[in-house]
């Protein structure tokens, strides 16, 4: 297996950063070539500049690569090779964070073996993965594809699956996420905060045991909810609740994993697992 010395996968919302994304003739890092790189260069929170190219992989676009993309040999006849390309890339995103859709284990792959075999060098800068965000953030979806997170935020996916279409899109929608992730963490630190000063515990008797939540806990009214539960955050350790048990969830509770258990209640908000704090909103 290929060890990559990539940057770190960062969990943060930037105003400073650069989104990028890559077209390719397939999905195999060891077979497949990058037909065409963007990137778009965001400072506090608006788009300065752009980077796009198509790219002559030197070889035919299968068909199957052109059916998604719609890339073909025509398209990329007489376009830079990759070593231009990667070092326009290099060039435009200096060492900025990247942003980028399932980056972690596809796109920064690509790049980092382009740039080690065009160039000799490593691909280090450290990138936020919107996939990984979209997880955290939107749990109640399905499917987290660029298109499915775009259609959530109401923004446009005209364009999607050419490079430069989805970097515009995934900074919308990066940024409608971050707006997401700074209100989780304030309902969280607001919650831990009480729980850390003993208040608002409550028990509750089920067929698998005892579980404990809170009353009228900050954490209702997160934009998005429908009739679903939504997890909020997951780091901040906290106590144990006193007593609590653990146990097979029965019904009408929502089980998450190892942990405690919540109960489906209008007014129940809270869950603590294992020593994390889960916060958690109840649709009205």
């Amino acid at each position: 297996m290929k060890v990559r010395n990539k940057g770190k996968r960062l969990n943060s919302y930037l105003e400073d950063y650069v989104v990028f994304d890559l077209e390719t003739t397939g999905i195999s890092q060891e077979m497949d070539d990058i037909i065409e790189i963007s990137a778009v260069k965001v400072r506090a929170h608006e788009i300065v500049g752009e980077y796009s190219t198509l790219v002559d992989p030197g070889r035919h676009i299968p068909r199957a690569a052109t059916a998604v993309n719609g890339i073909t040999d025509s398209m990329v006849a007489g376009a830079p090779n990759i070593k231009t390309a990667i070092t326009g890339f290099l060039e435009f995103i200096g060492d900025g964070v990247l942003v980028g859709h399932n980056i972690h284990t596809f796109d920064t792959n690509f790049i980092y073996d382009a740039v080690w075999q065009a160039l000799g060098k490593e691909f280090c800068n450290d990138y936020v993965d919107t996939l990984y965000m979209a997880r955290r953030c939107l749990p109640e979806l399905p499917h987290h594809k660029l298109t499915d997170v775009s259609e959530y935020f109401h923004i446009e996916t005209t364009g999607a699956h050419r490079a430069l279409a989805d970097c515009l899109m995934n900074q919308k929608c990066y940024e409608e996420m971050g707006k997401l992730l700074n209100e989780m963490k304030k309902i969280q630190s607001r919650a831990c905060s009480a729980l850390n000063a003993g208040e608002g515990w409550w028990k509750e008797k089920g067929n698998s045991g005892t579980f404990m939540g809170a009353r009228s806990f900050p954490g209702a009214g997160l934009p998005g909810i429908s009739s679903k539960l939504r997890l909020a955050g997951l780091q901040t350790p906290i106590p144990e609740p006193p007593g609590a048990n653990k146990g097979k969830a029965s019904k009408g509770l929502l089980r998450m994993g190892i942990g405690y258990f919540l109960g489906s209640f209008p007014d129940f908000s809270f869950l603590s697992g294992e020593g994390r704090c889960f916060s958690l909103a109840v649709a009205d």
